[in-house]
């Protein structure tokens, strides 16, 4: 027997399902966008700090402090995203 009817609930269920996924998708999209167009970008020294005499590792984090600062206030690199440091003690 044919039912005139059922192909339109199947139709209309079928929207709905990929109305409500396009939604989803688009939330999940300007989310994970949002999340990216800010995190820093790391540059990572990796220096002897732990020596007491040694004054070049201190030397070379100063001058990174100073050049990323006016890196960042100058609107950061790649579309705006701030540099960060990361420093870690080779020692």
């Amino acid at each position: 027997m044919f039912y005139p009817y059922q192909n339109k609930f199947s139709l209309q269920r079928t929207s709905a399902a990929l109305y409500t996924l396009a939604m989803v998708l688009l939330t999940l999209i300007s989310f994970s966008t949002a999340a990216t167009e800010k995190s820093p970008v790391y540059i990572g020294l990796d220096a002897e700090f732990g020596h007491q005499t040694s004054t070049s590792a201190e030397a070379i984090k100063r001058g990174m402090e100073v050049a990323i600062e006016e890196i960042n206030q100058a609107g950061g690199v790649l579309g705006g995203r701030p540099l960060a440091l990361e420093i870690r003690d080779n020692r």
